[in-house]
């Protein structure tokens, strides 16, 4: 399993590398569940650490899409 950005990192991300990075994560998911199903995946967390990140990309990812977002250094 790849290495997992964390919150920072995902929100100085473009909004094109965030797009990359969601379908990246949906086909990983997808391969974890078919080695789920077929037996060879014997740590069933990644599964639910995998549904996490993916949430995480995709609440970034809205709430640039709504404007949402505060800038990094508004507050300095």
């Amino acid at each position: 399993m790849a290495d997992k950005l964390t919150l920072e990192q995902i929100r100085a991300l473009t909004l094109e590398e965030l797009q990359t990075e969601i379908e990246d994560n949906r086909y990983e998911s997808y391969m974890l569940r078919l080695n789920k199903v077929s037996g060879e995946l014997k740590n069933t967390n990644l599964l639910r650490a995998n549904k996490r990140y993916l949430a995480r990309l995709k609440t970034v990812q809205s709430e640039r899409l709504r404007g949402t977002q505060q800038p990094k250094n508004e507050g300095k």
